[in-house]
């Protein structure tokens, strides 16, 4: 098993690696594998003398070329070993995007150090640190938020600046850490009551607009989807759906949805409208009391998530 533990493994490990040499990759490249040589995008990589990078392959500029910045490149790394005047520290970072990062996980869950495993409960991705001094073995958790840091492939640069989601560790000794750095705001899966109710009568008005409007939606496919998401992002002058083909999957303005319901003549209900039937409507028309309440169920849980109304900790 390699012995990743520590600044000082981590760097004699990148010492002992010979770089790979391909019709790909020449010895500037500097792929150094991790593991086994075929597997080259999990590779160690020297950013300075007081900083190495263990890398999962995404946004990596050695193998992709694709001309990302120093910086978004720094950003990304899912593994990040940094030894400054008072300590050496571990940086941990999930991937970006607000959907599943599987390859990710897997290598956190391969190479974290001794001391730290990765989890996921209830589709939320946690880090926990052991401390072996207590006879009941406790584990503290730590959220690790996914980043909105991301790529944009027509500019050829990043979105926005580096929103520092990730979790940072001061190494104590071997297997023992601290959390280090500024605390994050994340939020949880626990809805705050009071903020809920700002939107009671605005939501209550538009299901029941919703519903009486229902039957003449059509149930549409990924076209029909993303000539509405289009709709209402030429008609606001902005992007409003992130994902136009998978509209409540990827970022949604929340101030857009606050306006539309604020707004029962908004020129965009009837577009949001067939949105929210195409994410919670699987049936043609509503024709029992237990079908209405299931709708009723789905729609709360979607507007729960559109509106934010999620209670926020600090980890």
């Amino acid at each position: 098993m390699l012995q990743l533990h520590t600044f000082d493994q981590v760097a004699a490990h990148y010492a002992s690696v010979r770089p790979v040499i391909s019709i790909h990759h020449d010895r500037s490249d500097d792929i150094r594998p991790i593991g086994q040589r075929r597997y080259k995008w999990e590779r160690i990589i020297k950013v300075d003398e007081n900083t190495y990078a263990l890398s999962d392959g995404q946004y990596d500029e050695a193998m992709n070329k694709r001309g990302y910045t120093p910086e978004f490149l720094l950003a990304q790394y899912p593994i990040l070993w940094i030894r400054k005047p008072d300590g050496d520290y571990v940086r941990i970072r999930n991937g970006s995007g607000p959907y599943a990062h599987i390859s990710r996980y897997t290598f956190l869950g391969t190479y974290l150090p001794k001391g730290m495993h990765f989890t996921i409960d209830n589709g939320l991705q946690y880090i926990g640190l052991h401390y072996f001094a207590t006879t009941t073995g406790e584990v503290k958790q730590y959220r690790l938020p996914k980043s909105t840091y991301t790529w944009d492939w027509s500019a050829q640069k990043p979105v926005g600046e580096d929103d520092h989601m990730y979790l940072m560790f001061k190494v104590l000794q071997e297997g023992k850490y601290e959390r280090a750095g500024t605390l994050l705001d994340v939020k949880t899966r626990l809805i705050d009551r009071d903020l809920k109710k700002q939107y009671k009568a605005q939501t209550n008005e538009f299901f029941g607009w919703f519903t009486t409007m229902y039957a003449l939606l059509p149930l549409t496919g990924w076209n029909e989807r993303e000539a509405s998401a289009n709709e209402i992002n030429e008609h606001e002058g902005r992007k409003v759906l992130d994902n136009t083909w998978s509209p409540f999957r990827g970022e949604v303005d929340i101030n857009f949805v606050r306006d539309l319901l604020a707004e029962p003549e908004h020129p965009m209900r009837t577009a949001f409208a067939v949105l929210i039937k195409s994410d919670i409507g699987y049936i043609d028309t509503i024709k029992t009391p237990e079908e209405l309440k299931l709708l009723r169920s789905r729609y709360t849980r979607l507007m729960n998530k559109l509106l934010n109304v999620f209670k926020v900790e600090q980890v």
